[in-house]
């Protein structure tokens, strides 16, 4: 059922997408995604004059990203395990995941309590809830990241114990003769001082009485 359900044509060029940058008709901003056509996104203009009669979706940008109509993906995509947002009366799930690489090594993201997203960590979800957008859904359900994980154990078992150890004791002799040239070039030889004293001003005979 999953496999089937995402051997979609529309469904990675739509995930690559970049939205709200200026069409290429140069009128405005692209806020429109053909099902169809599979095409870069585009305008409210070229969707009336280019895209008549065909299965477009239309985007909203809420927290600095986009997101789809519920009623309208949910046509072609099973979103019940999404989380879904409410945004000026308009119920929609984000099309890419709600954090980056970077914020989910460092525990995953949101600022509330609830359920993680399965993929990338996001702790802000409420049952029945697992995803925190279509990408997430997509790269879970596809192995994506499953493949990556292994990939990295595959990498720790190539390392055996006796190059750990010879790197280990390499190391270590690198910082002995590290700290052995440094003391040397430190250390100076003492010096004997001599201090010029400084003479003495000319003598003066004392006044007679």
């Amino acid at each position: 059922m999953e496999g089937q359900e995402f051997d979609l044509p529309w469904l990675d060029p739509l995930l690559q997408a970049k939205f709200y940058v200026p069409c290429q008709c140069g009128l405005k901003d692209s806020t429109y995604f053909c099902i169809d056509c599979k095409c870069l996104p585009f305008c409210e203009f070229c969707e009336t004059n280019k895209h008549n009669g065909h299965k477009v979706l239309k985007v909203y940008k809420a927290s600095y990203q986009v997101g789809i109509k519920i009623v309208e993906i949910s046509e072609l995509l099973d979103t019940s395990d999404i989380q879904s947002y409410v945004i000026n009366s308009k119920r929609i799930v984000y099309i890419t995941q709600r954090q980056s690489k970077k914020q989910n090594n460092h525990g995953g993201g949101g600022c509330g309590s609830g359920n993680k997203c399965e993929t990338c960590g996001w702790s802000n979800l409420f049952s029945p809830a697992k995803f925190c957008s279509i990408q997430c859904k997509v790269r879970l359900s596809s192995g994506e990241e499953k493949q990556g994980e292994e990939s990295k154990d595959d990498g720790v078992s190539d390392l055996n114990s006796d190059g750990i150890l010879e790197k280990s004791v390499q190391k270590l002799a690198s910082k002995q003769s590290s700290s052995t040239s440094t003391t040397k070039r430190t250390f100076k030889a003492p010096q004997n001082s001599f201090r010029k004293k400084c003479r003495k001003g000319t003598p003066k005979r004392s006044p007679l009485m």
